[in-house]
C-alpha cells in the first residue's frame, strides 16, 4: 500500500489489491494521487515525461524524480526518469527544490493498489495480441530506448518475462530463454503474446526481460540465465544479479 516508486510512464503492470485480487492493466501518474509539500493533493490530468517531450509547459511547474522536487519554474527540462507537472491554481506557496512530494494512493481497475510491479507493453487484451507502444509511453526519449526507438518493428529475438491472467483468475508467469545460439534464440514481444494466448490468457503484460529475466521454482532455477550473447552452451561472463523479484506462494 506504500508507493515506493511512482509510475512515471503509463505502462502495463501486474497489480494486487488489498483483498488479494490480481489484475493486469496500464497504470500511470493519472491514476496516482500526488501530495505537494503544502499538503495539497492533486490527480494530474496533464503531465510531461520523456515520452511527451524534453521540456514542460511555460507555466509554474515542478520537476520530480521519485519523491524529490529537483526543479521549480517554467518550461522545465523533463528528467529522464521523472516528470514535470503544472502547479494547481491557486497554490499556497511555491515549493522549493529538495522538498518532497508524496503519493498517497495508486488507483487500479479494482480499487486502490496494495502491491504492483510495472513492466509493459501490454501483450493481450480480450485474448487478442496488441502492441500499443505510443499509448504506453514507449516513445521519444523515454527509457528504455530499445523499445521507445525500436526501428526493427518488433523483430528482436530476446529473453523475455511476461505475466498473464486467464478468465478464471489463474496467473501465468512465463520465462522465455534467449541469447543462446544452441538452445534458445528468444522471442519477439508478439511471439510472447501468441504464447500466452495459447496458454489461455485473456490479458497479459511484458515484464523486465533480457539479462533481468529469471525464474526459480521450489528453489531451482528453471530458466537459462544470460547476460550477453552466448554462442556456446556455457556463459562466458558472470550472470547479472537481480535485486527485485516477484515472490509467489502456492495456495
Amino acid at each position: 500500500g506504500r508507493v515506493l516508486s511512482p509510475p512515471v510512464f503509463e505502462r502495463g503492470s501486474l497489480l494486487v489489491g488489498a483483498d488479494g485480487t490480481v489484475s493486469i492493466a496500464r497504470v500511470g501518474l493519472r491514476h496516482t494521487e500526488i501530495e505537494l509539500p503544502d499538503g495539497q493533493r492533486l490527480r494530474p490530468t496533464e503531465l510531461w515525461n520523456r515520452a511527451a517531450g524534453r521540456h514542460g509547459p511555460d507555466v509554474p511547474s515542478i520537476a520530480v524524480v521519485g519523491h524529490v522536487i529537483v526543479a521549480v519554474g517554467r518550461s522545465l527540462p523533463v528528467p529522464l526518469n521523472g516528470f514535470v507537472v503544472a502547479l494547481p491554481e491557486p497554490h499556497a506557496a511555491m515549493p522549493a527544490v529538495g522538498e518532497s512530494v508524496g503519493y498517497p494512493q495508486i488507483h487500479g481497475p479494482t480499487g486502490p493498489v496494495h502491491a504492483g510491479l510495472a513492466g509493459g507493453p501490454l501483450l493481450l487484451r480480450g485474448g487478442q495480441p496488441l502492441l500499443e507502444m505510443r499509448e504506453e509511453d514507449f516513445w521519444g526519449s523515454a527509457p528504455p530506448v530499445t523499445f521507445s526507438q525500436d526501428e526493427t518493428g518488433d523483430r528482436n529475438l530476446l529473453p523475455r518475462l511476461a505475466a498473464g491472467l486467464c478468465p478464471d483468475g489463474t496467473l501465468v508467469l512465463a520465462a522465455i530463454d534467449g541469447r543462446n545460439f544452441e538452445r534458445a534464440l528468444g522471442m519477439t514481444l508478439g511471439g510472447v503474446a501468441r504464447l500466452l494466448a495459447a496458454l489461455g490468457c485473456e490479458v497479459a503484460t511484458n515484464l523486465d526481460g533480457g539479462s533481468s529475466k529469471r525464474m526459480v521454482v521450489e528453489g531451482r532455477a528453471r530458466d537459462l540465465a544470460s547476460t550477453e550473447i552466448v554462442s556456446e552452451g556455457v556463459a562466458s561472463v558472470a550472470v547479472r544479479p537481480v535485486h527485485t523479484a516477484l515472490l509467489v506462494h502456492a495456495g
